[in-house]
């Protein structure tokens, strides 16, 4: 396993962003590819001395050594990448994934989405072992249900990028997503200049897949920055699966389930944008007897159904970047195959 510094983007509230860092550490093979150009170049300089040899000569030697510069490898690589969900973030994702293979000759990208299933992955992880594709990216449903499959594909000698969730052994190659538990605990520090006072602030808390590492670490990091603090009282945590109507059928029922009195919500966190909206879609329609809480969620992306025209519309208060990536993973899988160290 290699160890990967995440890349991080912070807030997306309206007046504050901060920027993107990706870095990475120890390398997972030191080869370089060796200077074809110089070795070619001291061949012809020895050849041009060699003022009795024929032009013929010269050609017969130069095509085997041009034609084994140029087919180095026949066959483009195979990488076959493994989504847990199909959303607004992923789409972006897989845009960015098939974009940026496009810009190389040698790649040959099959994308395979499931509807939060683990299920349903792990016959897509499978399905890709039995292809032999040359590297596999995947972004596990839930960390213990995936983990013996992705260890089965790594341990076969396929390598193994996990991309935005983590499994529970280090059976894999490299790391690459955002940092969830920092995401967490910028929402806290939000949170806290959001309400000042020291009045109580009532949260209901939106959290994402259970078993999921980015759920997890996304609610570690929320708990850290909020602290023990007594002002912050917590309603109820929910599990809305990152998906929007999970988030909206859970708050249905607890509307349903909870008197009246005890209704008041100061805030809203959603582990997600789509879990956000189903929040607010269920407050507008139930039967919700409080004041209109601030809604928080997480990713921040552009175009219909995305953080952005939440906020836009005065649906959503802010939202959280959480970056997709897919320029990257094809930059670390690139070298990867080509056995380039990465620092």
């Amino acid at each position: 396993m290699t160890n990967v510094t995440n890349f991080v983007r912070t807030t997306a509230v309206p007046d504050e962003r901060s920027c993107t860092i990706l870095s990475f550490s120890t390398p997972i093979d030191t080869y370089q590819p060796p200077d074809v150009s110089k070795t070619l170049r001291l061949f012809l300089y020895w050849v041009q001395s060699k003022s009795h040899m024929k032009k013929h000569v010269l050609l017969l030697i130069l095509l085997p050594i041009l034609s084994a510069c140029i087919t180095l490898r026949k066959d483009n690589f195979k990488i076959g990448v493994s989504q847990c969900s199909e959303d607004v973030w992923r789409e972006m994702a897989n845009e960015e994934l098939r974009r940026e293979a496009s810009f190389f000759g040698d790649i040959d990208l099959e994308i395979r989405s499931v509807a939060d299933n683990s299920e349903d992955q792990i016959r897509d992880v499978q399905y890709f072992i039995d292809k032999k594709v040359d590297l596999l990216v995947i972004s596990p449903n839930e960390s213990s249900a995936l983990t013996p499959i992705v260890s089965k594909a790594y341990n076969s000698g396929i390598p193994v990028i996990l991309f935005d969730r983590k499994i529970d052994s280090e059976d894999y190659t490299a790391y690459v997503g955002a940092d969830n538990w920092q995401i967490g605990f910028q929402i806290g520090d939000y949170l806290k200049r959001t309400f000042p006072h020291g009045d109580p602030v009532r949260l209901f808390i939106v959290r994402g897949t259970k078993g999921s590492t980015a759920d997890q670490e996304r609610y570690d990091g929320l708990t850290s920055s909020l602290g023990t603090d007594p002002k912050w009282q917590i309603l109820t945590e929910l599990y809305g699966n990152f998906t929007q109507y999970e988030a909206y059928d859970q708050t249905m029922k607890w509307l349903e389930a909870t008197p009246e009195s005890e209704q008041g919500i100061d805030a809203v966190v959603a582990f997600n944008d789509r879990m956000a909206n189903g929040v607010y879609s269920a407050l507008s329609e139930g039967d919700y007897r409080g004041y209109f809480p601030a809604i928080f969620g997480v990713d921040a992306m552009r175009g219909p159904g995305g953080g952005i025209e939440s906020i836009l519309k005065g649906t959503m208060t802010a939202s959280f970047i959480y970056p997709t990536g897919g320029e990257q993973i094809i930059d670390v899988a690139r070298r990867i195959l080509n056995h380039i160290a990465f620092d």
